[in-house]
């Protein structure tokens, strides 16, 4: 069983011999101390496509992007609220704006969409493939979950506003993924997921915890046989001397 404060979509299949103590933790950008890791997820960050428009009469249009880092691969999806303000996710670029050019606000437009949508839809799908491919599947986004330790995260292209006017990026561990309605997208219905954490918390986890690099000098002296005076010169022993 997945043991955790709370419960998830895949939650329904348990397994007795699988066990994972789940904690959702918020860290800001700035916080993580390895640099190099730091540095990966502000590229991320910083390169994720977003939607963002003005119409003629002013109004302004910023749409949300989101990365889901699932059991060793990231995916980007776009961000939208339905009537209920629930999540809906979207991969298909061109079906996002167009659900948005639906509210009521954008039908006012109709000389501005006629005259730039469709260049605007191709520029935008350029952008979601060319960070896919720079991204989706690098061999640095493992080093991401194994920093953390965990099969799950989020960063959000939505800054965080401090008291002094300054702003900052957040990287989410462990989090609620029914949230986000995960659940509806091929390839993460409850029992695919459950599989996918199952597979990576048994095998490139545990693996990464079992490096030797990650034994201390202690257990590494110990497992050889020797003691804490196997390489110290007793006080009768003397220079020169056998």
């Amino acid at each position: 069983m997945i043991y955790s404060k709370f419960y998830d979509y895949y939650d329904i299949f348990h397994s007795k011999e699988f066990h994972w103590k789940r904690k959702t933790k918020i860290i800001a950008f700035k916080d993580i101390r390895d640099m190099a890791i730091r540095q990966y997820i502000i590229n991320l960050n910083n390169d994720m496509p977003t939607v963002k428009f003005r119409f003629s009469n002013l109004q302004f249009y910023s749409g949300e992007s989101i990365i889901f880092g699932i059991c060793g691969k990231l995916k980007l999806f776009y961000l939208l609220y339905d009537k209920k303000n629930k999540y809906k996710l979207y991969t298909d670029v061109s079906k996002y704006i167009n659900q948005i050019l639906k509210t009521k606000e954008s039908r006012k437009e109709r000389r501005w969409i006629k005259k730039y949508k469709k260049n605007y839809i191709n520029r935008k799908i350029n952008e979601y493939n060319n960070w896919i491919q720079k991204y989706e599947n690098n061999d640095k986004n493992l080093d991401i979950f194994l920093y953390f330790k965990t099969p799950i995260f989020i960063i959000h292209n939505e800054p965080v506003w401090e008291i002094k006017k300054q702003i900052y990026y957040e990287i989410i561990i462990n989090p609620f993924l029914k949230k986000y309605n995960l659940q509806k997208i091929e390839d993460y219905n409850p029992q695919q997921m459950y599989q996918k954490i199952e597979q990576f918390l048994t095998n490139e986890l545990a693996q990464s915890l079992d490096k030797p690099d990650n034994i201390s000098d202690k257990l590494k002296r110990d497992a050889h046989g020797f003691d804490k005076w196997s390489f110290k010169k007793h006080k009768h022993q003397r220079k020169g001397k056998k």
